[in-house]
């Protein structure tokens, strides 16, 4: 019996690092990849990169940057920001985020 609650014991403080470690190495709170997949079939993101999230208390943030079409208006632009943002929300239920707006020219790399 010993054994089978300090192989419970054992299992759940693991399980705990695992939550943690990511936290206290200051690592991703998601996966940038997967983001990175999600944001770009959004209909006018041409690349997406220097995605960073992270865990502020209980609340997850996320920074990215997008490339667009060059030609695009502000407000284009900007409803294509406002529907990454809905998509993240019911994906990841957070609310923290922040999208910065490029115009494709090719200048940065992509992940």
């Amino acid at each position: 019996m010993q054994i089978v609650r300090s192989e419970i014991v054992n299992q759940r403080s693991w399980d705990q690092v695992d939550i943690a470690f990511p936290v206290l190495l200051d690592q991703y709170a998601i996966d940038p990849q997967e983001l990175s997949n999600i944001i770009r079939n959004v209909h006018g993101v041409k690349d997406v990169y220097r995605i960073r999230s992270r865990w502020i208390g209980k609340i997850c943030a996320i920074d990215l940057v997008i490339s667009v079409d060059l030609t695009l208006s502000t407000e284009a632009s900007h409803d294509i920001t406002d529907k990454i943002e809905s998509i993240i929300e019911k994906r990841f239920d957070t609310s923290d985020i922040s999208i910065h707006v490029e115009p494709e020219t090719g200048q940065y790399a992509s992940i």
